[in-house]
């Protein structure tokens, strides 16, 4: 079968659309349609080499779309359903037999490993192989994924970009919240970051009953945007110390990325600190 999708084709490269060709349906795979797909900072590392995947690459790990076709080991989701599609796991391991699935003992090679575990890759361009991320590449236009890479439980109004952004943005952030921090009813909470992972992050932390939480960013629609998804409180970075401020009342809790965590952990000895977890909300 042939289909488009974007192809990087070296580290760097620009993403390039052409026509590649798809694989046989596997038992256990699922053939979807996609009508939505993201594109994120794991897949921009990818493309620039600072996590190595073999080249030439379809990544995308966010997406959405229709089912058109399953293996016969399949029983799960039907052709016409609409799922949406994320990273991949073994679903045998203790981990993911403990609903687990973000620490999978399979993770690293499912995930970023380019092929399937058995070496082999249903992408193709010429007769030779081209790899991709997640156990799916999403940025084409139709993809073969495996069931364990696809969530059957979207109605209508997620099948299309709200679909694609839940599954890595939304529950990235609420994950790491709910999961990771847990924060008690009534605690505050800092978030360093406002873009798609951290307004998830304010959304579980007001679900959690967080009663105060300060959301920081250095641009201001984001701001905005926070304080209608929860913030209680915005600090913009380019103009605040917002380390300095939080300092003088820290809060019980504090979100952050890798490049703000020792910062923080310097400024609030006492406090709790959690980097973006690969723990998503269930």
């Amino acid at each position: 079968m042939e289909t488009r999708a974007a192809v990087t084709e070296s580290k760097g490269a620009p993403f390039a659309i052409q026509e590649i060709a798809l694989g046989e349906l596997r038992a256990d795979g699922v053939l979807v349609r996609v009508s939505a797909a993201g594109i994120c900072h794991t897949d921009l590392i990818v493309r620039d080499q600072w996590r190595p995947v073999p080249m030439p690459v379809v990544l995308g790990h966010e997406g959405a779309g229709v089912v058109e076709a399953v293996g016969k080991a399949i029983l799960k989701v039907a052709p016409g359903g609409r799922v949406a599609m994320s990273y991949g796991s073994c679903g045998m391991c203790a981990n993911c037999e403990a609903a687990r699935p973000w620490v999978c003992h399979e993770f690293p090679v499912r995930n970023f490993g380019g092929t399937r575990p058995d070496g082999s890759t249903a992408l193709s361009r010429g007769g030779q192989p081209i790899t991709r991320i997640s156990s799916v590449s999403r940025a084409s236009r139709r993809t073969r994924s495996r069931l364990s890479a696809t969530s059957p439980r979207w109605t209508h109004q997620y099948a299309g970009g709200r679909g694609a952004r839940l599954v890595a943005g939304v529950q990235t952030g609420a994950g790491t919240v709910l999961n990771a921090l847990r924060p008690e009813a009534g605690t505050s909470i800092a978030i360093f970051g406002t873009g798609s992972v951290g307004l998830a992050a304010v959304m579980a932390a007001r679900v959690a009953g967080c009663t105060t939480i300060i959301g920081i960013d250095v641009q201001p629609a984001r701001l905005i945007r926070a304080e209608e998804l929860g913030a209680t409180v915005v600090v913009n970075g380019n103009s605040v110390d917002a380390v300095k401020r939080s300092s003088t009342q820290p809060p019980v809790w504090a979100w952050t990325s890798a490049s703000t965590r020792r910062d923080l952990r310097g400024s609030w000895p006492k406090r709790s600190t959690a980097q973006p977890a690969a723990a998503p909300a269930r």
